[in-house]
């Protein structure tokens, strides 16, 4: 312990002790699915990225399930000692999916509610690859980041190309085309795979 009298040294900035930026920590919303998807990667992306926020001090906000993306994301950053908070849609819990050892977990009545409720707690957002309902969430939140309602940002981590093509090409694909005599691609028939997982 320092004596009472003796004055705390204090590093005045200067061109050669430039003042220490504080690290900003956030809570950051990821999306992704409750299936693993087709590809393995996809969970050593969820763990790794779980891992990783623990690690640089940010708490974990997701949609509260044990199974899937999902569970792979929360065991990580549970695992290594992070603050997890989900956000579950209270059927779901009654059906015996949710993860029940989380820092807190927020039960909701609809998806609806869910989603607001992700955003309201996000800093930042990830989406990790999904099926239709994590596109969805990650889609909401790109629109109201671009109009202005949201000072955040969004990350769409590409895990072996699931992102590609961009969005504004997936209008092509056979379940949104009107065209039953094309037939589809491989690369159509991976995204559709993928994306009902």
């Amino acid at each position: 312990m320092r004596p009472a009298s003796q004055k705390p040294h204090v590093d005045h900035p200067s061109p050669t002790n430039p003042p220490r930026r504080r690290k900003r920590y956030m809570n950051i919303t990821v999306y992704c699915g409750s299936n693993r998807g087709i590809n393995p990667r996809f969970a050593d992306a969820a763990s790794e990225l779980g891992t990783w926020i623990t690690e640089n001090g940010h708490t974990l906000v997701y949609g509260g399930s044990s199974v899937g993306l999902m569970g792979a994301l929360s065991r990580a950053t549970l695992d290594a000692g992070g603050e997890v908070h989900g956000v579950e849609p209270g059927f779901f819990v009654e059906a015996g999916v949710a993860q029940h050892d989380l820092t807190e977990l927020h039960v909701v009545d609809t998806m609806s509610e869910r989603k607001a409720k992700m955003v309201e707690l996000g800093n930042a957002f990830v989406a990790l690859p999904g099926g239709v309902g994590t596109l969805e969430e990650a889609s909401e939140i790109l629109a109201r980041i671009r109009l202005g309602f949201d000072p955040a940002e969004c990350f769409l981590l590409n895990i072996d190309g699931f992102y590609d093509p961009p969005p504004s090409k997936r209008f092509s694909t056979p379940c949104l085309r009107k065209d039953p005599s094309r037939k589809p691609t491989s690369t159509d028939s991976t995204f559709l795979e993928t994306s009902r997982n």
